[in-house]
């Protein structure tokens, strides 16, 4: 092997194991929530002191419930969110308050309207209580701003997504166990 390659494979060795410790030392959870127009599994990958992602998958069923839908949709979002307030308790139970900005997107049904491809923004508002157990609780509220794609009548037709602004002011309850 000649020094180019023994250099090059030793650098991506290295970077690797960086990367892979700075991951491992954060702090992960892993929980669900739920609301009218969902249930979701979600992911959060703290960055720091301060903020963290947080990937969900939903359940999209508000439709359904309502009798307009037979089917429910998946939705796929990722919010990058920052924890804007914190207040510790005696016992070192964290509360605080956070919000951030995300995509969205996925296969949901419409406010009055069939199912459709759905992508667009997402924003996230929230406020949540982690217990030194390793578990927390939270509350949010989740606005979408984006578009809805449907075939009618052999045509593409798209509109803005109305039900992401219309249940996103119903809050999303969660729980989450952090490891």
């Amino acid at each position: 092997m000649n020094m180019k390659k023994i250099y090059m494979t030793g650098t991506v060795i290295m970077i690797t194991l960086f990367v892979h410790v700075q991951i491992h030392a954060q702090p992960k959870s892993f929980g669900g929530t739920y609301s009218f127009n969902g249930i979701s599994a979600v992911y959060e990958h703290w960055n720091g002191n301060d903020s963290f992602i947080e990937f969900k998958i939903k359940a999209d069923f508000a439709e359904i419930f309502l009798n307009r839908d037979a089917l429910p949709g998946g939705l796929a979002s990722a919010t990058w969110n920052v924890a804007f307030w914190e207040s510790r308790s005696r016992n070192d139970n964290i509360i605080r308050a956070y919000a951030g900005p995300g995509i969205i997107m996925g296969w949901g049904s419409e406010y009055n309207d069939r199912s459709g491809i759905v992508f667009g923004f997402k924003g996230n508002v929230g406020l949540e209580c982690a217990f030194t157990r390793g578990m927390s609780i939270s509350i949010c509220i989740c606005p979408t701003v984006g578009a809805h794609l449907r075939i009618m009548d052999e045509y593409l037709k798209m509109n803005y997504y109305k039900a992401g602004l219309i249940y996103s002011l119903l809050p999303e309850i969660g729980i989450k166990y952090y490891f």
